[in-house]
């Protein structure tokens, strides 16, 4: 399994995500799971080709619009590594990562202090996610 997690707000350049000093995990969102190990098949799997890639085979969609997965977008293994798509590979990096539930209570709250910077279709990312992750650790029930 890899998680996908797009940027919430998107890099314009390479220069961008390279004079990123450290990467802040509440400016991402979870939007897929992939059933995968290999990370560039994770990468087709999320991306716009003949259909949305939300509906691709060993795709679940975490919400229903969004985006193909580009630079600056990272990957978690289920074994524990992490990548981030940087031109013109992944990048191995290092982060710690807390629960889906307390990821994405952050990545809500940093939502908020952008105000009308993101659209709504990034907004409705981040509710699903959190419910998905509520769902997940047993905080809300299945509707």
């Amino acid at each position: 399994m890899i998680y996908i997690y797009h940027r919430i707000l998107l890099l314009s350049s390479v220069e961008q995500l390279q004079e990123q000093a450290q990467i802040q995990l509440n400016q991402y969102c979870l939007v897929a799971i992939v059933n995968t190990t290999h990370v560039p098949r994770s990468f087709c799997a999320t991306n716009h080709v003949r259909t949305n890639w939300a509906h691709n085979r060993d795709v679940t969609a975490i919400s229903e619009r969004h985006r193909s997965t580009q630079m600056g977008d990272i990957f978690r293994c289920a074994d524990g590594k992490t990548y981030l798509l940087s031109a013109p590979d992944f990048q191995p990096i290092s982060l710690s990562w807390p629960s889906h539930l307390q990821q994405a209570l952050a990545a809500s709250r940093y939502l908020e202090t952008l105000g009308t910077q993101v659209d709504g279709a990034v907004s409705q990312w981040v509710m699903d996610w959190l419910r998905w992750a509520g769902e997940q650790e047993g905080v809300l029930k299945p509707i």
